[in-house]
């Protein structure tokens, strides 16, 4: 991942999965990398660029009982 890419997506999806595995290998091992990492999860997740839904979000959303008005 040397190439220098002018965004994200430019990355090819193995480069993306290496990118991301390497993002984990330092938070793993490092405690002070961690703590970097989720800060800025951390910020992106409290002022996210546009709205999301993860299928996760959605499948657990459907388990849980309607609320009546």
């Amino acid at each position: 991942m040397e190439n220098t890419l002018s965004t994200f997506t430019d990355l090819t999806p193995y480069e993306r999965q290496i990118f991301i595995a390497e993002l984990y290998h330092n938070a793993w091992y490092s405690q002070d990398r961690y703590e970097q990492l989720y800060d800025l999860f951390s910020n992106w997740r409290d002022n996210p660029v546009r709205e999301k839904k993860f299928l996760g979000e959605l499948t657990n959303n459907l388990n849980e009982p309607a609320h009546e008005n």
